[in-house]
């Protein structure tokens, strides 16, 4: 897989962790615009595939922070991002190692009322719980896709991809001001570049589909009532 796709990817979630973790000029209550942030990524998603140290992120941050913004700033906030922002450098490594990717479908299976493998009970499936969640992953494959099973606002993503073993790789975004709250009927078709998922409109309007491209990381409408 090549370098820049692997950054690609993690862009999302480097993006997501400054602009509304972060935020030291508080813009992310107001408006779901990066604006002055963007600058700033193609730096820290390069320092994480060179390897960079927890105290180089803290020290490139405060510098924005104190320094470029002209704010006293928050070490104790900052130290907590630059630790969150270090344990992605490991992961884009072992992306950069990977040479193609697939995943298991997770679905929400109304009688369980969880969400499992859309392949059924088979060897390597382990039942997984956590908050809202109850999911089956299966371990030979190389990432999942993880729905949120609750009403989804357009500041909050809408899911996450994982190991088989639950690490994070990325966050699955909102798709926009446009759709606004919404909640999850599970997914129902994909490969291993995109995938759809049935979407309940918290207005009641008639149920949609949405289509996820993985290296986008944009979404197209895909029809009414589609199941």
């Amino acid at each position: 897989m090549s370098t820049n796709i692997v950054l690609d990817q993690f862009s999302n979630l480097v993006r997501n962790i400054i602009h509304h973790e972060w935020d030291p000029i508080g813009v992310a209550d107001y408006s779901d615009e990066m604006g002055e942030y963007d600058g700033y990524i193609p730096s820290l998603l390069n320092m994480l595939e060179k390897g960079c140290t927890q105290k180089e992120l803290f020290d490139y941050l405060w510098e924005i922070e104190t320094v470029s913004m002209g704010l006293d700033g928050d070490k104790k906030m900052t130290e907590k991002i630059s630790s969150r922002l270090h344990s992605l450098s490991s992961k884009i490594s072992m992306a950069n190692k990977k040479s193609t990717l697939g995943y298991l479908l997770i679905d929400y299976d109304p009688k369980k009322k969880c969400f499992i493998s859309c392949e059924g009970d088979e060897l390597g499936v382990t039942l997984q719980k956590e908050g809202g969640y109850e999911y089956y992953i299966h371990g030979s494959r190389d990432f999942i896709v993880k729905l949120y099973d609750d009403w989804i606002k357009t500041d909050q993503a809408v899911g996450e991809l994982l190991t088989p073993k639950g690490k994070l790789l990325d966050l699955i975004p909102h798709p926009g001001n446009k759709y606004r709250i919404f909640s999850i009927n599970g997914l129902f078709s994909g490969d291993s570049k995109s995938f759809k998922f049935n979407v309940i409109p918290y207005s009641n309007e008639r149920h949609y589909a949405l289509e996820y491209n993985i290296a986008k990381k944009n979404f197209v409408f895909a029809g009414y009532g589609v199941r």
